[in-house]
């Protein structure tokens, strides 16, 4: 976990921020967001971040970046 995030919940405000200005997700923030979203809780944050992903339109490399990441957590 980063220091500048007590919880990796927290870690989606700035990504969701990021989505919402129309800002591609890079390799690492997708990791970082993948960490969140396994976890419990946060729905909501989860919700924004999902939403704010969907609305902007998914690249192609972000969804190969999420597809690696989950299955390197599911490994």
């Amino acid at each position: 976990l980063p220091p500048f995030f007590p919880s990796m919940t927290e870690a989606l405000a700035p990504l969701t921020t990021r989505l919402a200005a129309g800002h591609a997700l890079t390799g690492e923030e997708v990791g970082l967001a993948v960490a969140a979203l396994a976890t419990e809780g946060a729905d909501e944050a989860k919700a924004a971040f999902l939403r704010a992903l969907a609305d902007k339109g998914e690249t192609t490399e972000e969804i190969a970046a999420f597809a690696l990441a989950f299955r390197a957590r599911a490994l």
